[in-house]
């Protein structure tokens, strides 16, 4: 009879091991949806969290001629510095609310039609420190900052924007399978959770001092 006794607590302690590790892996996948999809770091720029919460993005010295990352929306520093970037593309900055500061300096900066953008949102975001944004080309504005374009450098524009679609749809596509993910996790996640709890329920060897700290809200809750 001791011996049974005994081979049927390993049993028990072996399974008490084994849904501790998955509370354990659950509470990662969930910390990492919260953290991922609100700062997720953009390829191939380097990301640093500050005390406060935002991020620097830096960007710098990655040899970008365009920007098709989606930066994130906690962006407080942003450095495109030395890079050869000629404009922004429309619509790339409009998501950054938190940002503070706008590296911009040793671009090729192209001041022609292309340019309309990023010279608005300065305009728009007086606020925002940006550096080293000036004309490289055409000749008669070299040097010359690219808030003080007039409209004499746009007249041959027509009002229309560049709309980049191959870069729409990239961007499109990588958003949906990112959601795909998301949504895979989170079910993942949540039939673990319910298992777990159906195991603490009729396991009277196992308690919920046991689990992770996250893993006894969620069972709690279940």
């Amino acid at each position: 009879m001791q011996a049974c006794f005994t081979i049927y607590a390993c049993e028990n302690t072996k399974k008490r091991q084994r849904m501790i590790m998955k509370a354990t892996v659950v509470c990662n996948i969930l910390l990492f949806l919260h953290t991922s999809s609100f700062s997720m770091c953009p390829s191939p720029c380097i990301c640093t969290q500050y005390r406060h919460g935002g991020l620097h993005v830096d960007c710098s010295s990655r040899f970008l001629k365009n920007v098709y990352m989606s930066l994130p929306e906690n962006t407080v520093s942003l450095s495109f510095h030395n890079n050869m970037l000629t404009n922004i593309r429309p619509g790339q900055l409009d998501k950054l609310h938190h940002i503070q500061t706008l590296n911009l300096s040793q671009n090729p900066w192209s001041c022609d039609c292309n340019i309309a953008y990023l010279k608005h949102w300065i305009e728009d975001n007086p606020n925002v420190v940006v550096t080293g944004a000036t004309c490289q080309s055409p000749l008669h504005c070299q040097r010359m900052p690219i808030i003080h374009l007039t409209g004499n450098e746009f007249a041959s524009c027509g009002g229309r924007q560049h709309v980049d679609c191959q870069g729409f749809f990239a961007n499109t596509v990588i958003m949906l399978s990112l959601m795909l993910l998301v949504i895979i996790l989170v079910a993942w996640a949540a039939s673990v959770s319910k298992g777990l709890a159906w195991q603490v329920a009729t396991n009277p060897y196992i308690s919920e001092a046991d689990l992770p700290m996250g893993s006894r809200v969620r069972l709690a809750s279940s």
